[in-house]
Order: C-alpha cells, then structure tokens, then sequence
C-alpha cells in the first residue's frame, strides 16, 4: 500500500535537488532517533507477549522471543553502522535507524521459533535488505520520507520467508 501511494504521490517537491540527488534537510535526527527508541523497546513486548505462552508452560517462548529479538536488532544494528561506514565513510544516523527497525521487523514472524545465531542471520540480512532497497527507490526517485517501504515492506517480506 505504502509503495502504491508512494508512487501515485510522486516525490515532495524539494524531495531531490538540482543535481537529481536526494535532500536530506528536512530530515529532523532528533525524531528519528526518537521514533527509533520508542519503537525498539516497544518491541521486546510486543514480540514476547505476541507468543501469547506467558503463564502457560511455554514461557520459555516468550524468553526465546526477548532474547531472538534483541540479538537480531543488535547484529542488524553493527551491520547498518558498518554499511553507513562504508557507504558514506561516517556512521550515518538514518542508516542505522533503518537497519535497526528492519531487522526487527525481520525477526517478528519468526522470533519464538529461531536459534539465537539464526536470529543474528535473520536481522543482518533485514538490515542489508532494507538499506539497499531505501538506495534502490532512491534511484528510482520514488520518495519515500519515513522508510516505510524498505523496512516494512521489504524487511518485513524477508523475515516471513525466512521463517
């Protein structure tokens, strides 16, 4: 859905600059880093209560989804940081953002029933995923301000199939 009104919305009018580049100024770091940490420690509960095994025998779903997730949105984070490095020779803060909601978005489907280092495989893959399709739609001047399509469109299909 997100891609669909991306595309027949087209890109915010100074979305790209002269030069056909993508403008980063009106990015705020402060919200993004905001929206970032808000999302990820809401996701510990989210993924370990969505076992719905807490009291029931089976907690240890609910512990094995804590601690999936936490390896993957960790590795996914190192991976964004080192991509951000390599990419643009600075840790880029909205690359690291990205990565690290894509691999949370990636272990989702799959966090009670994974290993830990398959989790860590799961969330550096979503990260990897997620930031080379930002660059992809980038490219093809489809602007999308928030992220919505790499990390839970694209991310979010990686981490069902990887289930």
């Amino acid at each position: 859905m997100a891609f669909v009104a991306a595309i027949a919305l087209g890109p915010r009018i100074d979305a790209y600059n002269i030069h056909g580049e993508y403008d980063t100024r009106h990015n705020n770091p402060q919200n993004v880093l905001l929206g970032t940490f808000v999302l990820y420690w809401g996701w510990f509960p989210f993924n370990a209560g969505s076992t719905m095994s807490i009291g029931e025998g089976f907690d240890v779903l609910a512990g094995r989804a804590a601690v999936t997730t936490a390896v993957a949105s960790g590795v996914g984070t190192i991976v964004g940081l080192a991509y951000s490095m390599k990419a643009h020779g600075y840790a880029d803060l909205y690359a690291t953002s990205t990565s690290v909601l894509a691999s949370l978005v990636s272990i989702t489907a799959g966090c009670a029933l994974v290993r830990p280092w398959e989790a860590a495989v799961i969330g550096a893959c979503g990260a990897v995923i997620a930031l080379r399709s930002e660059k992809l739609l980038r490219r093809l001047k489809i602007d999308d301000p928030v992220g919505v399509i790499p990390v839970h469109g694209v991310a979010g299909i990686w981490g069902v199939l990887s289930v």
